[in-house]
């Protein structure tokens, strides 16, 4: 029996296919790799709560007492105004005039008074009010502007939050009569 000798091509041939056959096996596995790739999306839940708004203010009157017309006063112990609802707002002010005495920074309307709250820490001194911000709107009844604090800030209160409420009150040049007046302040949260 005779031998054939090989010239090496079958054994380079051999390496070659295998070389070709070891690229498919990682092309393969590179795919599958790509294949096992992720993906990400996202959710939006979206929910309302319903939570009640309730300011309280105590006590619910303050008698600034005798004072003269063409004077201005200050009241000198603060009324407490609590968030007792279970969302925070933003607080609001509006005068309803009394039936004789109006709201009107006119110096020489009879019976007009100029009105200003605030919230301080401690009492608010007259100059403190001087700040634009702190007085009522001569639109009675319908005239809401913002509480502010003695910076001018607009006041925002948290849930269980307290301020000290402060007045100070213009009286009129002159009056039509000396009959004690009843000047009635609303206060106003809405909730953020």
């Amino acid at each position: 029996m005779k031998r054939i000798k090989s010239n090496g091509l079958k054994g380079e041939t051999m390496k070659k296919l295998f070389a070709v056959l070891m690229m498919a096996v990682l092309i393969g596995l590179m795919a599958g790799v790509a294949m096992a790739a992720t993906s990400t999306t996202y959710i939006s839940l979206l929910v309302t709560p319903i939570a009640t708004t309730s300011l309280m203010v105590s006590p619910t009157y303050y008698n600034f007492g005798i004072v003269a017309v063409k004077t201005s006063t200050c009241s000198t112990t603060a009324l407490t105004l609590t968030n007792n609802g279970q969302v925070g707002v933003t607080v609001d002010k509006v005068v309803w005039d009394d039936d004789t005495w109006r709201v009107d920074y006119s110096s020489t309307t009879q019976d007009g008074f100029r009105l200003y709250a605030m919230v301080n820490v401690s009492a608010a001194g007259a100059a403190l009010f001087d700040t634009g911000k702190a007085t009522f709107t001569t639109t009675a009844q319908t005239g809401w502007n913002a509480l502010t604090n003695s910076s001018a800030a607009a006041v925002t209160m948290n849930p269980d939050a307290t301020n000290s409420l402060w007045f100070r009150l213009d009286m009129p040049k002159s009056t039509s009569n000396q009959a004690q007046k009843t000047i009635h302040v609303r206060i106003r949260g809405t909730s953020q």
